[in-house]
C-alpha cells in the first residue's frame, strides 16, 4: 500500500525578536501572532512584514490553546488563531472570543465564545436573500442585532490581516439554534452561519481538562428548551378536555335522576302577609353524599320573580342556600322579534348527605320605576322540582381546573425565555 503523505507546516522567522512562528494554514495565512514577542506580522507577501508591534493590551489566556484538534462533524479542526472582540452599547463594553479553525482539505472554520455560549461558525455557501428577513438555504432568519465590532487581541493565525483596533459593522440574524452574521468594512461584506453548541460539546470535541465553564443568561441563538413543549401540553389538555366532557356526556344520558319533590306555588306581590313556601319533607336516600338538583319555573311574561330558596336537613338544621331569577321579557323592535332572560332554572348542589330534608321559599319582586302598579302587582305561580343522583357538572370543572396549569406553566416558561433573549435585541426582529 502506498504511504499516506503528510502535510507539513511551514515555519517563517519573526522580524522583530528573530523568533520561529509556524504556519499550519500554509497559503490561506495572511497574518500571524509571533507567541515569543506578540508581533502581529503580515505574511501575504510569503515573508513576514510587522503589522503591529508588542501588544499593548493585557494577554488574554484561550480556553482552547493553539495547536488543539477538535472534531466537529466527522472532521478534525486545528486551533490556529485566537482574537478578543468587543462592542460598546449603552456605556458599557461586551467583550467576546473567536477562535480560528484550519483543516489542511476543509478550510477554515470558527468558534465564537460569549458568557458560556459556543457557536461553530461557517463561511456561507451563497449570498442570502433579504426581504423582510433574511432568508439563507432553509431558514428565515430574523434580524436581532447590529454593532460596531473591534478587535482588541489577537495571537495565532488568521486569513486575513488582522489588526489591532481593526472595526467592522456586523448585523445579526437569528433562527435558532442558527445565527447569520454580516461583517463590513469599506472594502467588503463577508457572510458566515454559526451553529449553536454547549460548553459540553466544547470540551468533548477538543478533549479538554476539566469542568467546561458554564453558560451565562441566553444567547442570541440558544435553543428554547422548552420550544414544542407548550403545543404538546395543550394538545394533551385538547385530549382529557375532550375525554371528561365525553364520559360527562354519557353519565348525563345514561344516569337518571330520581324525583323526589314537586311543589306549586302562588306568590302576591301586594299581599301585607308572609309569602315564604315551606315544602313538605322528603327523602333523600342511599348510604352516602350525592348531588340534588332544584329546578324552578315560574310563569312570567313581560314578568319577573326573584326566589330565596333552601334546601334543609329537618334533623340537623345544616341549609344549602342559594337564589334565582326568573325572569322573561320579549318583543318588536324595528320589525325584529326580540327575548331576553328564562323562566326557568336550575341549581345542583353537590355532596349533600342523604336524609330528610324540606325546601324552603323565600319569594320576592318589587315595583320598578315607570312600572304600573297593575303589572307589578300581578301574581306569579311558579314551581319548584328536587331531583336526586344529578349528574355532578362542578366535578368536571375541577377535573378542566386541574388540567390547565401544565399547558398554562409550559407556556409561560418558553414565553419568559423567547423574552430573556429579546430583551437584548436592538432590532425589531419579531420576538416570539
Amino acid at each position: 500500500m502506498p504511504a499516506q503523505s503528510t502535510v507539513k507546516t511551514r515555519a517563517i522567522t519573526c522580524p522583530n525578536c528573530g523568533g520561529t512562528v509556524q504556519l499550519r494554514g500554509f497559503a490561506h495565512t495572511l497574518s500571524v501572532t509571533c507567541s515569543s514577542c506578540r508581533t502581529v506580522l503580515d505574511t501575504s507577501s510569503g515573508e513576514a512584514s510587522i503589522l503591529a508591534r508588542a501588544q499593548k493590551q493585557m494577554k488574554v489566556q484561550p480556553l482552547i490553546p493553539l495547536g488543539w484538534r477538535g472534531t466537529f462533524d466527522g472532521v478534525p479542526f486545528e486551533a490556529i488563531g485566537f482574537e478578543q472582540r468587543y462592542i460598546q452599547a449603552d456605556g458599557e463594553t461586551f467583550c467576546w472570543q473567536e477562535y480560528v479553525l484550519f483543516h489542511p482539505y476543509k478550510g477554515f472554520r470558527y468558534l465564537s465564545e460569549y458568557n458560556g455560549h459556543w457557536n461553530f461558525i461557517s463561511p456561507t455557501v451563497a449570498l442570502p436573500q433579504k426581504i423582510i428577513y433574511v432568508h439563507y438555504e432553509h431558514g428565515v432568519y430574523k434580524p436581532f442585532q447590529k454593532a460596531v465590532a473591534r478587535t482588541g487581541f489577537v495571537i495565532g493565525e488568521f486569513p486575513w490581516r488582522v489588526c489591532i483596533g481593526e472595526t467592522v459593522h456586523m448585523v445579526d440574524y437569528i433562527d435558532p439554534p442558527y445565527i447569520l452574521s454580516s461583517e463590513s468594512n469599506s472594502n467588503e461584506t463577508t457572510w458566515s452561519v454559526g451553529r449553536y453548541v454547549t460548553s459540553d460539546e466544547i470540551w468533548k470535541a477538543f478533549k479538554l481538562p476539566g469542568e467546561p465553564p458554564k453558560a451565562s443568561g441566553v444567547y442570541a441563538n440558544q435553543p428554547n428548551p422548552h420550544a414544542g413543549k407548550p403545543g404538546a401540553s395543550f394538545k394533551l389538555f385538547g385530549l382529557f378536555f375532550a375525554l371528561a366532557l365525553a364520559i360527562l356526556i354519557f353519565f348525563s344520558m345514561t344516569h337518571k335522576s330520581t324525583p323526589v319533590f314537586t311543589g306549586s306555588y302562588k306568590f302576591d306581590p301586594t299581599a301585607q302577609t308572609d309569602q315564604s313556601a315551606v315544602s313538605q319533607p322528603f327523602e333523600l336516600t342511599g348510604s352516602h353524599t350525592s348531588a340534588v338538583h332544584i329546578e324552578s319555573r315560574a310563569a312570567v311574561n313581560q314578568n319577573w320573580v326573584y326566589l330565596a330558596i333552601a334546601l334543609v336537613n329537618v334533623d340537623t338544621n345544616e341549609s344549602y342556600d342559594f337564589s334565582e331569577m326568573l325572569s322573561y321579557y320579549s318583543g318588536v323592535d324595528g320589525g325584529e322579534s326580540w327575548s331576553e332572560g328564562s323562566a326557568n332554572q336550575g341549581t345542583t348542589v353537590h355532596r349533600v348527605p342523604p336524609g330528610r330534608y324540606y325546601i324552603r321559599i323565600d319569594p320576592d319582586r318589587e315595583k320598578e320605576a315607570g312600572e304600573s302598579a297593575l303589572l307589578a302587582g300581578r301574581p306569579i305561580e311558579y314551581k319548584v322540582a328536587v331531583f336526586q343522583g344529578a349528574t355532578n357538572v362542578g366535578l368536571f370543572f375541577i377535573v378542566i381546573l386541574l388540567l390547565l396549569p401544565p399547558p398554562i406553566i409550559a407556556w409561560w416558561r418558553y414565553k419568559r425565555f423567547e423574552t430573556q433573549r429579546w430583551s437584548e435585541s436592538d432590532m425589531s426582529g419579531g420576538g416570539e
